[in-house]
């Protein structure tokens, strides 16, 4: 216990000095100004000190890099904070480390930013193996690519994020594309609200048919009809968002598309009996078509049946056929 005590001493640091490397080696606090946290320190003042190691000719945060920031937006000339002995730079992160996850759950983007400072300090394996769980992640080697593919987002991705306009497995699917797609897209799902796999639909199409027609994602996502839904004050958000989905579908399949549309259009010249559905092959690849039926009776049945063959000599059902094997004019 007494040399517990030894290893840390509290001193008053300046501010300014410690703001230099409020971003530095053992910072992964994100994002660093918490409003809560700075009107706590305004009205009650800072009440836990900072923990700092000497590294480098100069102080360096360990642990209260939020609250640091919360002090130098202040106006604070200086802080307390408390002083620890001369430790390995691993030693020294894994404080940090234990210390965010002792009092708060970290986002994805603070893991990854753990992620990427441990491989500063041990190899690949060990990270997966050792600090991975300790993240509370799965220990995969995919898991590690994953949180490595976050940690390069652009800024307003990582906030949109934060802020759940973007799921994290969308924005993977973002890192191949230029830095100012990955910001189009960004304000497009900021302002649309969508759920993962439409997020994830979203991307794709889009990057599927700007490598089809050799042009950037952004050229895709600036058409004209994409410009006048989003601009349509008349739509509500789920609205948009459906309509964005439909347009890029539509543009990347377009063949599909055109058979979709024609197949509901035969399908109600039909006028199929109540309690029957008509479903059209896996992406019109073949041309067997199912015909469902639900009934509680024979008579039902029987009914469904007679009015079914009425409808035999209806030519939507040739159109219909062809659908599988060819597009219908």
């Amino acid at each position: 216990m007494a040399n517990q005590e030894k290893a840390y001493k509290l001193i008053q640091i300046s501010v300014e000095e410690l703001a230099k490397g409020i971003e530095g080696e053992f910072s992964t606090s994100y994002p660093l100004l918490i409003p809560a946290l700075t009107q706590s320190i305004r009205e009650f003042g800072l009440i836990q000190p900072l923990l700092v190691c000497f590294k480098n000719g100069a102080y360096q945060v360990l642990c209260g890099h939020r609250r640091l920031a919360a002090c130098h937006e202040l106006g604070y000339s200086s802080v307390a904070c408390l002083l620890i002995s001369e430790q390995p730079p691993l030693q020294l992160f894994k404080l940090a480390i234990y210390d965010n996850l002792s009092t708060r759950q970290l986002n994805p983007l603070e893991k990854a930013a753990i992620i990427c400072k441990l491989l500063n300090y041990v190899p690949r394996e060990k990270v997966i193996c050792d600090y991975l769980p300790v993240l509370g992640l799965q220990p995969h080697y995919k898991i590690l690519d994953k949180y490595l593919d976050i940690a390069k987002l652009e800024e307003k991705l990582k906030q949109a994020i934060l802020c759940g306009r973007l799921h994290e497995e969308a924005a993977i699917q973002l890192i191949k594309w230029p830095a100012s797609d990955q910001l189009t897209l960004a304000d497009m799902f900021i302002s649309i609200p969508l759920s993962v796999s439409s997020q994830q639909e979203v991307i794709s199409n889009a990057w599927e048919i700007s490598q089809r027609e050799d042009v950037f994602p952004a050229e895709v996502l600036s058409a004209e009809e994409i410009v006048e839904l989003l601009g349509d004050n008349s739509l509500s958000g789920p609205q948009k968002g459906c309509n964005l989905r439909r347009y890029l579908a539509k543009r990347r399949y377009p063949k599909y598309s055109l058979a979709q549309s024609n197949f509901k259009r035969h399908v109600n010249r039909l006028q199929l009996p109540q309690g029957t559905k008509l479903v059209p092959p896996a992406n019109f690849e073949t041309s067997k078509f199912r015909l469902e039926c639900n009934f509680a009776a024979l008579a039902q049945l029987n009914a469904q049946l007679s009015a079914l063959s009425n409808t035999m000599q209806n030519e939507s059902w040739q159109a219909i056929l062809r659908l599988g094997v060819e597009d219908d004019p």
